[in-house]
């Protein structure tokens, strides 16, 4: 259930957002002056992660994930914590514009030095989504097969995530079963991109996304895939990710 926490202007509710975890008096006016500048009216209490009494959707090393309105609409805020290890958000848009320029990632909407403001992805994580009663094998490889698409995608304009190998809280399931990769603040072009071998890393040992009740793969069947990957490394070829994608087939349906 959403519930509005605060206008922007009523300073008390907002201090432990949007200055944390250190607050500072300057610090905290100058970050009311922005989230004015961007539109937003109000904080909503939204999620499953609380900080003092205020449900968020998200806590990170960089920043804070929040609902919030926007010009009538509700949208996600990401908040650059005061400890964070960069003094702006500049780069993380610039990351999350070019996953976007591929289609991948919530949608972008504006940004300023501490704040980014999207398209807010409502769902569940993918591991809370895997534990499902209701989850088949077919679903387990649709959502398999879009996010190692849009996988593909960010591999093919050279842009790494960095974090694929951490699906739990980098990718998002709506309840229409449409998986959404999220949070590019590690995201880089400057390596080697290496997103679809590290989901489908992530899928094949399939313990940290509690899928084995459902997707069991045998030895032989892993040994292809291991050898599947280390091929689309090496190529990165429509050709050799569509092998990945056959072979996830066979080892779900056979």
């Amino acid at each position: 259930m959403m519930e509005e926490l605060s206008n922007i202007r009523e300073i008390d509710d907002l201090r432990s957002l949007t200055a944390y975890p250190s607050f500072e008096e300057n610090t905290f006016k100058v970050r009311l002056k922005e989230l004015e500048s961007l539109g937003i009216t109000s904080v909503l209490s939204y999620g499953n992660t609380k900080i003092r009494n205020f449900s968020i959707l998200g806590k990170g090393c960089v920043g804070l994930a929040v609902l919030v309105k926007y010009r009538k609409k509700i949208c996600a805020l990401k908040i650059r914590r005061t400890d964070a290890n960069r003094q702006h958000m500049y780069n993380e848009v610039l990351m999350h514009s070019l996953a976007n320029a591929a289609n991948v990632g919530p949608i972008l909407i504006d940004f300023s030095e501490n704040f980014i403001l999207m398209e807010f992805m409502d769902g569940k994580n993918i591991v809370d989504w895997s534990a499902g009663d209701s989850i088949l094998s077919e679903d387990v490889y649709s959502v398999m097969v879009s996010t190692l698409e849009q996988c593909y995608a960010l591999d093919r304009i050279k842009l790494d995530h960095g974090q694929l190998s951490h699906l739990k809280c980098h990718l998002i399931v709506s309840p229409q079963q449409k998986p959404t990769i999220i949070d590019f603040e590690s995201a880089s072009v400057g390596r080697k991109p290496n997103n679809v071998t590290a989901a489908a890393n992530t899928f094949l040992a399939a313990l940290s996304l509690d899928l084995r009740s459902k997707y069991i793969v045998r030895r032989y069947q892993t040994e292809e895939i291991i050898r599947s990957l280390r091929e689309y490394k090496r190529t990165m070829t429509r050709e050799s990710f569509n092998k990945i994608i056959k072979l996830y087939y066979s080892s779900l349906f056979s």
